[in-house]
């Protein structure tokens, strides 16, 4: 047929249809896709030059014997230019087969969309024809079908987030994006990268997780734990690494401020200042609601100064470019600046700029996690090399931190660097591929992990935390004996001070002042058992004592307690016996492979009795909140916790009723005296009708000695009646008075002679527990005995569920008061003879008179009989 034949049919132009055929096996292909295939009259495939297409050679059995195939033979190891021009080289011959009206079916494997080749064929020709696409199914889907006996997982579920990487991405691409454990992994075009990726997967601490699969659901398909894979590896091959709720970052630096410009980047600031312990959010003035900030700041060049120059953590949620211009001037010892950490508004983009091995990157990686964003970590080590030197994991220490950065450059440099352990488990060294020391045959410890103290040496010294320094003393002994005996012992040993993990001692020293002062003076936390725990070390003693003995029941505290802490049955011995002062004792225990000391014996049990206040964010104090981001365990009303959800994560929560308040405050005592940090917490202030009260009488009434000897703190709070008073004006600002009207606890008769008084008295009057169900009598009396003393007009403020949603404030008068305007959750507060009610514009006043206008009439010389108008302050 000519040319002209072919111009007056008008023939419609053919479909390009883009056809995944999945991962090799044809019974893995959807219904749709294998009929188009058994019904293309033309075929297209990419495949290399001098290899047959793979695409084509599995769906060859469906194809129809006439079906033409069209190709693009791209040269084995292509550029991308070369690749670009066998694509346009190709064009012409699909063009010529969609003009005859002919659908040209682009076959890939997998998914034609999924790094497919047919997308080089969509762009050139999706503007002149019409173009369809069938999914299949993707390598992913089908590798990770496969291994998921290996991971024992599905790849990803929940909020997990996904990352196809490309293995010939830059090393330290890969490095940065697989260091979010959050995230699943898919690492694909394995080829001849393998080594590269098992590299950048132990460094980011997946290896053992990831699973190596090749050739997914074919006759050929192996898979392999990839940390065991050894060999040649195919480009159709890939890594999976499902994801996983990643570890808390550790030794977080503590009280960060979060700078916060605007409404935009409010949601982010809220969510890392309640991950970060202590942290506290400061909004710009004028731009964030006071309410929704523990502080506000008008000037943002100078508060970023202030804070730097301070030395406080810094996290600003706005650019980096802000941060840097302001704190340039202020940039000198890299060895003292705080940590600085910029956050994008949504908390996509996390990057610390400076500290980053002060805590800034740690930081950084603790929000990623929280906004799920990405943390920029640019310093070398932890880029290349995934590990910094000079900021080791939490109870190690660095004896000469400026030898880091030669180390760390000859790593980068790949120069052989030796590394010799005495002690410790140095595992989280070995990304660095550093070269076992061996003097012998002449490689030098240029990194030296040892518990022994080190002076004069050209290595790179890191302490682990392998020692346990068992420690008695006879009560009240001075602090600095036990500290000046442990000086002398550790310095006759040639051990480190920096190497010492804990102090250990038996439980009836816990409260004693010399064994907490030195644990705080070497920086360790301080660790006790009790006497039938150290008794079970007598085998392993070395001057057991029966005096010690008889006096508290085990045959050495010194030695036992360094025993104990480094546990014998799992390879700890003691390197030091008991040295000895006049009134104090000292050993030393090693374990090699390192102690925790938080898993050993028990600490000094805290009970923390807080006050949250109102129940809103801005009204509690700052101590309290970090007082709750460090308790383990937190014991309350369920109704009081739920107004703190956001510094509850991760905390054993122990709740009762009401009315249970005796059960709660003794289950407080009884988790700290399991060496446990407990919050009691309540509304308002916990020591105003509160549970404070209830701790020190339980302590007076049974003088149990486990209770005796826990740190005790108290903690204020917001009460409600200061939270009215201030929502009113200022009705406190004379003689008040505070009165529970329950009868529970305190008979009516002793309530009803304090009303008295205080009527009298002329008192600003604020009564709490009002009304509730079942007594409705109690406040009508309360009113009748205020109104013999006091006129009907008296203002009443009625306050409830005050800084809260959903909070109410009314004023009425005395004489108006009845029993339905209150219920449990209302404060009441009467003015006192002399509180006054003023209106001024669209605003109502209450406030009580110092009497300072008195003194502002005397200066202006208004005397009526001699004396001052309104009285003497």
């Amino acid at each position: 047929m000519s040319e002209m034949d072919l111009n007056a049919l008008d023939v419609k132009p053919g479909k390009l249809i883009g056809v995944g055929i999945g991962p090799g096996a044809l019974d893995l292909l959807t219904v749709r896709a294998e009929r188009l295939l058994r019904e293309a009259p033309v075929i297209a495939h990419m495949h290399s030059r001098g290899k047959p297409g793979l695409s084509l050679e599995i769906v060859r059995p469906l194809l129809r014997d006439d079906a033409m195939i069209l190709e693009v033979v791209v040269p084995m190891g292509a550029s991308a230019e070369e690749r670009q021009r066998c694509y346009d080289l190709a064009m012409p011959e699909f063009r010529a087969e969609l003009e005859l009206g002919r659908d040209v079916v682009f076959i890939c494997e997998g998914d034609s969309l999924f790094y497919g080749s047919f997308q080089y064929v969509l762009e050139r020709l999706i503007e002149d024809y019409a173009v369809e696409v069938i999914p299949g199914v993707t390598s992913v889907q089908a590798c990770s079908a496969v291994a998921a006996s290996e991971m024992g997982t599905g790849l990803t579920r929940g909020d997990d987030t996904f990352q196809a990487l490309p293995a010939t991405l830059p090393e330290g691409i890969l490095a940065a994006r697989s260091r979010d454990t959050g995230s699943a992994l898919a690492i694909m075009k394995i080829g001849r990268h393998a080594d590269k990726v098992k590299h950048v997967l132990l460094r980011a601490g997946r290896l053992d997780e990831a699973v190596w699969v090749e050739r997914a659901s074919t006759d050929e398909e192996k898979k392999a734990k990839f940390a065991n894979f050894e060999g040649e590896t195919s480009y159709f091959s890939m890594v999976l690494v499902p994801a996983r709720k990643p570890d808390p970052v550790r030794d977080l630096p503590h009280g960060a401020v979060v700078l916060c410009l605007n409404e935009s980047g409010l949601l982010a600031a809220q969510l890392i200042a309640a991950e970060l312990p202590e942290a506290v959010l400061w909004g710009r003035q004028g731009r964030i609601a006071p309410e929704s900030a523990d502080q506000v700041f008008a000037d943002t060049s100078q508060t970023l100064r202030n804070l730097y120059e301070a030395g406080t953590p810094i996290v600003a949620v706005m650019a980096a470019g802000i941060v840097m211009r302001v704190l340039a001037p202020l940039l000198a010892d890299k060895r003292q600046e705080p940590p600085v950490v910029a956050v994008s508004p949504q908390g996509a983009s996390v990057v610390p700029l400076l500290g980053g091995h002060r805590g800034a990157n740690r930081l950084a990686v603790a929000i990623a996690r929280a906004t799920h964003g990405h943390a920029a970590i640019t310093t070398a080590g932890d880029a290349r090399l995934g590990l910094a030197l000079d900021d080791p994991p939490p109870g190690w220490t660095v004896a000469n931190p400026l030898r880091a950065k030669a180390v760390t450059a000859a790593l980068l440099n790949n120069e052989p660097v030796g590394l010799a352990v005495d002690s410790g488990e140095a595992g989280w060294l070995a990304p660095a591929n550093f070269t076992p020391a061996d003097t012998a045959g002449g490689v030098a410890a240029d990194v030296r992990v040892t518990h022994k103290a080190v002076a004069g040496d050209d290595a790179l010294v890191l302490h682990p935390p392998t020692l346990a320094l068992g420690v008695g003393c006879e009560r009240g002994c001075d602090p600095a004996e036990l500290a000046a005996l442990v000086d002398e012992t550790l310095s006759a040993e040639g051990l480190a001070r920096d190497a010492v993990a804990c102090v250990a001692s038996i439980d009836v020293k816990s409260d004693e002042v010399a064994v907490l002062a030195l644990a705080a003076n070497l920086g360790v936390p301080a660790r006790f058992f009790t006497a039938e725990e150290l008794e079970e070390q007598s085998p392993n003693l070395q001057t057991p004592s029966d005096v010690v003995f008889a006096e508290v029941g085990c045959h050495g505290v010194a030695e036992g307690a360094a025993l104990a802490a480094v546990q014998p049955q799992h390879g700890g011995a003691l390197i030091v016996p008991k040295h000895k002062s006049k009134r104090a004792t000292c050993a030393v225990g090693k374990r090699n492979q390192g102690i925790d000391p938080m898993s050993v014996g028990r600490g000094r049990g805290r009970l923390f009795v807080v006050g949250i206040g109102p129940g809103t964010a801005a009204w509690r104090t700052p101590e309290v909140t970090r007082i709750l981001s460090h308790a383990s365990d937190i014991v309350g009303y369920g109704f009081y916790l739920d107004l703190i959800p956001d510094l509850l994560r991760g905390k054993m929560l122990h709740t009762s009723n009401l009315s249970q308040e005796e059960a709660r405050v003794r289950q407080a005592l009884e988790l700290a005296a399991e060496g446990k940090d407990v919050a009691l917490v309540s509304s308002g202030d916990i020591g105003i009708y509160a549970m404070a009260s209830l701790v020190f009488e339980l302590l007076d009434r049974e003088n149990r000695d486990d209770w005796n000897r826990l740190e005790i703190q108290v903690e204020p709070g917001i009460s409600a009646f200061q939270a009215a008073a201030a929502r009113a004006g200022a009705p406190v600002g004379h003689d008040f008075c505070l009165i529970s009207l329950s009868d529970l606890l305190t008979p009516w008769s002793v309530i009803e002679r304090r009303l008295k008084a205080a009527a009298e008295g002329g008192f600003v009057v604020a009564f709490y527990n009002p009304v509730s169900k079942r007594r409705r009598t109690q406040l009508a009396e309360a009113r009748d005995i205020l109104l013999t003393h006091r006129s009907p007009d008296t203002s009443v403020i009625l306050a409830r569920q005050l800084g809260r949603e959903d909070e109410k404030i009314d004023f009425l008068t005395l004489g108006e008061l009845t029993p339905d305007h209150a219920d449990m959750l209302t404060l009441v507060m009467v003015g006192g003879e002399d509180t006054r009610v003023i209106e001024r514009g669209q605003n109502r006043w209450v406030y009580t008179p110092r009497g300072y206008g008195g003194k502002m009439d005397a200066a202006l010389g208004k005397v009526t009989g001699g004396k001052a108008a309104g009285g003497a302050s």
